[in-house]
């Protein structure tokens, strides 16, 4: 999904197999369910809140709140960012219904670290990473970080 017709066109003819939709990522009508296993964001919130203001900082809660609402139970949203995680993640949180402050710094299976976002009781979950990031894709940024959104499954 992509709210660039030019992108969307673009893409379809790099990879044809690939299904391309053409949406805005803040008002995803046309799903009026949970439909997706996996959200992916790799750039759309960086774009929205390159200046943070009052609508683009609504903006940007809405496309989280619908990225959240079209994903099914067990599923995962991943946002990567090269937003600092510290200017960035209270935004992110609170779209979500997660309270900064409850933030425990853990380590993941792999022995990353990490900082883990739970609601009590809530069907949601938050890990964050600062990751290194690529040199050709982004010379000028030494890090990234990931988001990764759990919708915990139905009982």
């Amino acid at each position: 999904i992509d709210f660039s017709e030019e992108s969307v066109a673009a893409q379809r003819e790099r990879v044809p197999h690939a299904t391309y939709l053409h949406a805005d990522a803040a008002r995803l009508e046309g799903w009026t369910q949970p439909t997706f296993h996996v959200v992916l964001d790799k750039g759309t919130l960086d774009a929205v809140c390159q200046c943070v203001t009052p609508q683009t900082a609504d903006t940007a809660r809405r496309i989280v709140r619908e990225a959240l609402r079209v994903l099914l139970p067990g599923g995962v949203f991943i946002i990567f960012s090269i937003i600092d995680a510290a200017v960035r993640a209270p935004l992110l949180l609170e779209a979500a219904g997660l309270d900064a402050a409850t933030g425990v710094h853990s380590v993941d299976p792999s022995g990353a670290p990490c900082a883990v976002y739970s609601a009590p009781r809530g069907p949601l979950s938050c890990r964050v990473w600062r990751l290194a990031a690529h040199p050709l894709e982004m010379p000028d940024q030494e890090f990234m970080t990931m988001y990764a959104f759990s919708k915990l499954a139905a009982d």
